[in-house]
């Protein structure tokens, strides 16, 4: 067959949606064709991105990878678009499905996948509003994606992949997924993986410093997926691992809990209680955090934390069941199994009793009457009336600590004064005599102070 005849006989193929026969005529032509042919054949992008996508469709996405590694200047600056796409499609397929057959092999090819990505995406961000493009999108998450669901994460490959991306390129824009929820602009997902990986690395410094960066940035006029809360945690944690006080660090996460009541923020409170010897106070907290969120897979660290404090405790019934009841949140999550919790479970049974959906809605509500013993009310009333409650406009009167993570200080409004702190995502907006809308938090205990939530500054 001579190139003519092959070129447009790929193009039929293809369009008939006979992929498998489109793959496998270029693989028998290829043997045959000469150098001169090759080079006639390659520099029809057209054929070239019928042949990729053939290979897409026929699940054989190996096979066009290797051909692109065999021919590299395929892929730069001046490719066509369909030939690009055509690729990168190829490449997110495969980073997805990893090596089924040979799962130990994984980590290599996810690496060598990753730089093909990060060549790709830079591509795509030449391109007018490439930033904005179906495909970047779905490239740009995947590695994250797949990393933080796997038991063993690989965090340097998340780090050393997207420190490579310039995030003045990246998306402003907030898009919505399929259930029209508002979701994080590329920027603000910059900042969350970068942090959560080195954070994971054990690198302090650098972590707190992005995290500031991010809560600063004022590209990101919201927060999503608690992101705000997050960063504060990071940069909490961080320094505790750098030396500061414990009770610092637990000034500080309280005083995070108070404006964003989260299990996370309760998980890591008791954890530091805990460590300190105060096993009552760390069952007390988590177990108040257990009512912060609906969904299980939001709180299924804060049940794990539950069942080891149970274990100190010296309730083995009550740990086995919230063990039990982690591990089966993580299978329907598709999160694998994690090593410490089935050496937890086996020292109660050689081998886990499997439990039908009936048996666990029956160990939920156990459970969820379990806690409910350790309800408070008082903890849970700023949570649930924070809409509820009446915006009141006023100005900042007087500022107390004035630092670059944290500011509170006195609001004044019809002749009373009312007690702030927030962090940096307001705190870098506010200064003496700002104007600012809030609401009046209820009282806890004996405070001094009526303390309030600033909404916005005017």
């Amino acid at each position: 067959m001579n190139t003519r005849d092959f070129l447009l006989r790929i193009s039929a193929l293809k369009q008939e949606e006979k992929y498998g026969e489109a793959v496998n005529l270029l693989i028998e032509c290829w043997r045959q064709f000469s150098d001169e042919e090759k080079d006639f054949v390659l520099e029809d992008s057209f054929t070239i991105s019928s042949f990729i996508a053939s290979c897409r469709k026929s699940n054989q996405q190996n096979i066009a990878i290797r051909f692109i590694k065999r021919y590299p200047l395929l892929i730069n600056e001046h490719t066509d678009k369909y030939l690009l796409n055509a690729y990168g499609w190829c490449l997110w397929d495969r980073y997805k499905e990893g090596d089924k057959s040979n799962p130990h092999n994984n980590e290599k090819i996810r690496e060598v996948l990753a730089k093909e990505i990060s060549k790709v995406l830079k591509i795509i961000l030449k391109t007018e509003g490439g930033n904005e493009d179906l495909l970047f999108k779905q490239l740009f998450k995947i590695i994250y994606k797949i990393e933080d669901r796997k038991p063993n994460s690989n965090w340097l490959l998340v780090e050393n992949f997207y420190k490579e991306f310039d995030i003045d390129l990246l998306s402003i824009n907030c898009e919505k997924n399929k259930n029209g929820q508002e979701q994080a602009s590329d920027i603000e997902a910059w900042y969350s993986r970068r942090t959560k990986a080195l954070f994971k690395l054990g690198k302090w410094e650098h972590c707190i410093s992005l995290c500031n960066a991010g809560l600063n940035d004022k590209r990101i006029t919201k927060f999503h997926n608690d992101n705000d809360s997050w960063f504060l945690r990071r940069i909490a944690l961080s320094q505790k691992e750098q030396g500061t006080e414990i009770s610092k660090i637990l000034d500080l996460l309280n005083d995070i809990l108070k404006h964003s009541p989260k299990p996370f923020i309760c998980k890591e409170i008791a954890e530091l209680h805990r460590k300190q010897g105060n096993l009552e106070e760390a069952f007390n907290i988590a177990s108040k955090g257990v009512h912060l969120a609906r969904r299980h897979r939001d709180k299924i660290n804060l049940y794990a934390l539950l069942g080891s404090i149970l274990e100190e405790k010296g309730d083995k019934d009550m740990t086995y069941k919230h063990y039990v009841f982690v591990k089966y949140i993580g299978e329907q999550e598709n999160w694998g199994e994690k090593r410490e919790l089935l050496e937890k479970l086996n020292e109660f049974y050689q081998e886990t009793p499997r439990y039908s959906k009936k048996e666990f809605k029956k160990l939920e509500t156990e459970l969820q009457t379990y806690w409910k013993q350790f309800k408070d009310n008082s903890f849970l009333h700023q949570r649930k009336n924070r809409r509820r409650q009446i915006e009141q406009k006023g100005s900042i009167k007087k500022i107390i600590v004035d630092s670059e993570t944290y500011k509170n200080g006195f609001i004044a409004s019809d002749d009373k004064d009312y007690y702030f702190a927030v962090n940096e995502k307001i705190a870098r907006f506010i200064q003496e005599e700002s104007q600012v809308i809030f609401y009046v938090l209820p009282k806890q205990g004996d405070e001094k102070h009526t303390r309030a939530k600033i909404l916005k500054v005017l």
